[in-house]
């Protein structure tokens, strides 16, 4: 599974996550479960645990991607300061965002 590298893997002038954030932009990059990045269950092993990938796209929608979007939308407070959030996705984080969207009205507001 892919992750957040192609956001960053360019010359700097030329990324998009580098290029947002030269442009004052506050850049966070998610990574879904499974990639190289997401390998740090609390108590599953992704090399010996099947229970670990037990999960479908829908599951990464439905949940993860509101986590991530509550997350950052928390930290930063950027809906109680009234300043939009941008979510771009790739690939299928793209397609997940629409599921995710379609099932959380709130991330309107």
């Amino acid at each position: 599974m892919d992750s957040s590298d192609p956001f960053v893997i360019n010359e700097p002038d030329r990324a998009l996550a580098t290029v947002a954030a030269f442009e004052g932009y506050d850049v966070w990059l998610g990574n879904h479960r499974g990639n190289r990045y997401s390998r740090q269950h609390i108590r599953l092993d992704p090399d010996k645990d099947k229970e670990y990938w037990r999960f479908s796209w829908t599951d990464q929608a439905r949940y993860d991607t509101p986590t991530f979007i509550r997350y950052v939308a928390y930290i930063t407070n950027c809906v109680e300061e009234g300043h939009p959030m941008v979510y771009i996705g790739q690939s299928l984080a793209g397609v997940q965002s629409l599921l995710a969207v379609a099932e959380n009205p709130w991330f309107f507001h």
